[in-house]
This record gives structure tokens, C-alpha cells and sequence, in this order.
């Protein structure tokens, strides 16, 4: 139920039992049960005359996190793999429809009305559902096509916490470690390195699964590759880099190589379509092959190679390898010390979206950006990475 006060509030069919299950600074509404019962998205405003959030919670409350900005009116669909919602970021109010986690975002409606309110047609009695909605602990072809942008990776449980071992594309390795709270280990993960080839560096994309976040317009140009596979340029996703990319198709795996930063010219975007290539292994890894080598580095604006979690547009968490200054955090924000010693850099964007940033051991920066005030203070707080191994000891 809803009270004036624009809290959220649960209650037992008898009205007994009544549970507040926001905090006090919410402006909420509209909230809608996923069909298992197990979470409840809703919309939110912090302030009036902003823009709504959609937030996902747990039915208790918890893990309270920002799905979609610019988005009201959310419609879990029945089988729980949707989300229906109303948004104005196009001028005008359309319908659009979503993951449960914020991806796969499409736009329903293009009019000039004010389209709202959107409602999902029933299940007929007796149809089969199938709730795609839960992560799966690690990628496999069965689910790549539901994966969008990245891919689930592996987790166990040790006591009371959830570890998440992490091998990056230079072949660093570490343990994360945090509260099943957080939600980690519902978020997807995208690889992002930079390299060399042929004297021409470009920072390079790694997608699982899903091209669309790559190939959302096109292909601008056709180039020939090594294989059969023709290399395309297209055109990547509204709101990330407004950067074309060459993009390479390799089993269920996606490379993309950035055509700007210094623009590519016709010749060597030529070069690397043919000089690049890769394969999927039978145990899922991607294995690149380039002639002449392919050479990792740091290059031009990117500081690769990155780990990045991320939960559709929201929540993003970077995890960047190599030797940082645990005393040296960014000191433009709001310097915290945590309860472990740890300093953390906090900061706000003109758009009220939270940043935090803080060294791990010496051996790793982490990052968390798009992020409410809550979920940076909670990462901030109860993610730690340990048994950092870098490739390049000397990184």
C-alpha cells in the first residue's frame, strides 16, 4: 500500500502486519510484485521536479537498488523476464519495456501521445512460464542470448560472504569479496582493455553473448576479415560512447575496437579487420590470435584492462589492475575512512549520481560510478578484492 507520507509499506491481506519498507527521503510509487513474490520494483523521485528512478528491492526491503533512470509507471510482466515502463527521453511520454536488471532496454511507442500506465496481457491458463530473471553462475551458450552486454560471472558462498573470483584479458587475477546484500552477484560483467596492432593502439570492448550494446546502427562500413566473417562498423548504443566500432564475431563472443580517438583511417581499419582473429574454446574462453601481435596495453583516454560489473545503466563497479596509492584517492570529493582503514574518495555529478573510489592493497583501483548514495556507501564499505595477482608485476 501507499501512505501520504509517499512511503512504501507491506501488509497482510487483513491489513495486520504493516511493514515500511522505503526510507523517509523517497518520493515512491507505483509499486508492482515480480511474479515469484521475491521482489518489488517501484518508482521514486528524491526530489520533486526530478525525474523517477525505477528501484529494485527484496519483499523484506533490502538491497535496495536503482534500475533504470528517467523511468516511471514500472509492469512486471507474468513470466518475469520484463518490466514495462513509461519514460519521457525521447520529449515525450512513450512506453518502453526492459530486464529485470535494467539491459535489453526497447522502445514500444513513438507518438505524439502521452502513453503511460503500461499493463502486460494475461498468461493464458495452462501456457508454460519461464523466469529467465535469475543469474546464471557462469556463461554458457544456452543462456548467451539472454546475457546482453556481459555475462554472469562464477560466485560461492564462504560463511557469510560471497566470493567472486576474476580473470582479466591480460591474465591478472583476484578474489571480490562482499555481502550477499550488495547484489553482486546479479549484475553482469563487460571486459575492456586497450592494445596494439600494427603501431595503431585502440581500446577494444569485450561482449558476451549479445552484440546489440556494439551493433545497435548499421553497418556503416564491411571489411574483410581473416575468416569468413566480413568485420562491420556500426554504430554502438544511445547514451555510451558515441564512438563507432569495428565489431568481430567469434562463437558467442564480441570485439569491438574503437574507430575514434584518433580516427582510424580507411587503411587501418582494413588492417585490423584482417589482421585480427579468434576462436571460443570448448570450455567458453575467447582466444585471440593476430599477426602482427596484438599488444595490451595502456592507451590513449583508457586505462585497461578493466573488469566492469554493471546492472543496465546503473551501478557501475570498475575494477582496474595495477599498482595504485592507497593514500592518494581522487581528492576533488569527500575523503571517507572506513571501519577497515580504507580512504575512499566520494563524489556527486551534476546529475546526482554517486562516484567512489579507493585503492585495493596497492594492486587495484575500484571505481564505483552511476550509483546511488546508498549502494556506493554499502560497496564502499563491504566489497574488498584480495589475492590480487598481477601479470605485469611491474604494472
Amino acid at each position: 500500500m501507499q501512505t501520504d507520507s509517499e512511503a512504501l509499506y507491506s501488509m497482510s491481506s487483513d491489513g495486520a502486519d504493516v511493514e515500511r519498507l522505503t526510507p523517509e527521503f523517497f518520493f515512491d510509487g507505483a509499486p508492482t510484485w515480480s511474479p515469484d513474490g521475491t521482489k518489488l520494483a517501484f518508482a521514486a523521485r528524491r526530489n520533486a521536479g526530478e525525474a523517477s528512478v525505477i528501484y529494485m528491492m527484496n519483499a523484506d526491503g533490502s538491497t535496495l537498488s536503482a534500475v533504470m533512470e528517467d523511468a516511471r509507471d514500472p509492469a512486471w510482466s507474468p513470466d518475469g523476464t520484463k518490466i514495462a515502463f513509461a519514460s519521457d527521453r525521447d520529449g515525450d511520454s512513450e512506453i518502453y519495456v526492459m530486464s529485470p536488471d535494467g539491459s535489453e532496454v526497447m522502445q514500444l511507442t513513438n507518438n505524439d501521445f502521452q502513453d503511460s500506465d503500461p499493463a502486460w496481457q494475461p498468461i493464458p491458463a495452462g501456457a508454460e512460464t519461464h523466469d529467465k530473471s535469475s543469474p546464471s553462475p557462469q556463461p554458457t551458450k544456452e543462456d548467451s542470448t539472454d546475457a546482453s552486454n556481459g555475462f554472469h560471472p562464477a560466485t560461492y558462498a564462504e560463511e557469510d560472504r560471497v566470493i567472486m573470483p576474476l580473470t582479466f584479458v591480460d591474465g591478472s587475477t583476484a578474489e571480490v569479496v562482499f555481502p550477499e546484500t550488495l547484489g553482486l552477484q546479479g549484475m553482469r560483467a563487460q571486459v575492456f582493455t586497450a592494445g596494439g596492432l600494427g603501431g595503431v593502439d585502440r581500446t577494444i570492448n569485450f561482449l558476451y553473448g549479445d552484440a546489440s550494446f556494439l551493433r545497435y546502427s548499421g553497418p556503416l562500413e564491411t571489411y574483410k576479415g581473416r575468416d569468413v566473417e566480413p568485420v562491420e562498423v556500426w554504430k554502438p548504443a544511445p547514451r555510451s560512447y558515441e564512438c563507432p566500432n569495428l565489431v568481430y564475431s567469434f562463437g558467442d563472443w564480441f570485439v569491438g575496437v574503437r574507430t575514434c580517438q584518433d580516427e582510424l583511417s580507411e587503411s587501418e581499419k582494413a588492417e585490423w579487420a584482417r589482421s585480427l582473429n579468434g576462436y571460443q574454446s570448448e570450455d567458453g574462453f575467447l582466444v585471440l590470435d593476430a599477426v602482427p601481435p596484438l599488444v595490451l596495453q595502456r592507451t590513449g583516454g583508457h586505462e585497461g584492462p578493466e573488469l566492469i560489473l554493471t546492472r543496465g545503466n546503473t551501478q557501475f563497479i570498475e575494477f582496474e589492475p595495477g599498482r595504485c596509492d592507497p593514500d592518494d584517492v581522487p581528492d576533488e570529493g569527500d575523503i571517507r575512512t572506513m571501519d577497515d582503514g580504507t580512504r575512499v574518495s566520494f563524489s556527486v555529478d551534476v546529475h546526482e549520481q554517486w562516484l567512489a573510489t579507493w585503492c585495493e592493497d596497492g594492486l587495484m583501483t575500484i571505481q564505483i560510478d552511476y550509483a546511488t548514495e546508498d549502494f556506493a556507501e554499502a560497496a564502499a564499505e563491504g566489497l574488498r578484492v584480495r589475492g590480487i595477482s598481477l601479470a605485469n608485476a611491474g604494472s
